[in-house]
């Protein structure tokens, strides 16, 4: 995070844009970068809305510059997800699954970006399913949390294949799948794999463990609500 206050940021953003835009031009590629670095300090802020615009922005340079289908625009669109996944996870799974097309295509399945993108697909799938649950949509939530969940298993088989069984990405994935699993009331599958994530060495390992997304109800789809400390899964903390 910068170290000086909110309002200075803002204004060495700008002023970083601004000088870009001169030298380089609206539409160069290093307009899109600085606009994708700005993105990432206002979500840092929590300015989500001003970051949404940044990376719009990006996105409208890169695919004008490089095709629609050129794999630089993968990392946008990925970027433009993570921002909206929790408010509007409808449209961050659009861009998923268009980061993950070009990923595939360009790229190949097994390139490491494909286990990231499926992991934040699994994440923005299983927040529609909570929004569905939260509206009286049972059975669309159910649906829904096992297309998460199918999306979450992919990304873990890929992680262990890509990084190894040790790796920091596998403990990210492994977590996305437990607490998919655990909205589906399926809460011993799920503490395996709470404990694969906990049993990866990180400074950050607890935190990648810790459930992401949350049922804003009583109930996940299906049934009662599994409890958080599962057998085998002990609490962890922020």
């Amino acid at each position: 995070p910068f170290p000086g206050n909110v309002r200075e940021l803002e204004n060495v953003l700008e002023r970083a844009l601004a000088i870009t835009l001169h030298v380089h031009g609206a539409s160069s590629d290093a307009a899109a970068g600085v606009l994708n670095d700005m993105a990432h300090e206002y979500l840092a802020l929590g300015q989500k809305k001003r970051a949404r615009s940044a990376l719009e922005r990006a996105l409208a340079i890169r695919e004008a510059k490089l095709g629609p289908d050129h794999p630089d625009l993968a990392t946008v669109l990925t970027n433009l997800a993570q921002v909206l996944l929790h408010d509007e996870p409808e449209i961050a799974t659009g861009y998923l699954e268009r980061a993950l097309a070009i990923t595939h295509a360009r790229l190949g399945q097994a390139h490491p970006k494909t286990a990231n993108i499926l992991n934040q697909l699994g994440r923005a799938q299983h927040a529609q399913a909570a929004r569905l649950e939260a509206s009286g949509q049972t059975k669309k939530a159910k649906a829904q949390i096992f297309v998460a969940i199918a999306s979450h298993e992919e990304a873990l088989r890929r992680s262990r294949e890509i990084f190894g069984p040790r790796h920091p990405k596998v403990a990210m994935a492994a977590a996305g799948l437990g607490d998919a699993l655990l909205a589906a009331s399926r809460p011993g599958e799920a503490a395996a794999r709470l404990q694969e994530a906990l049993a990866i060495p990180g400074p950050t390992a607890r935190k990648r463990a810790r459930p992401q997304v949350r049922w804003p109800t009583t109930s996940p789809p299906g049934g009662a609500r599994p409890s958080r400390r599962s057998p085998g899964h002990r609490r962890t903390g922020m």
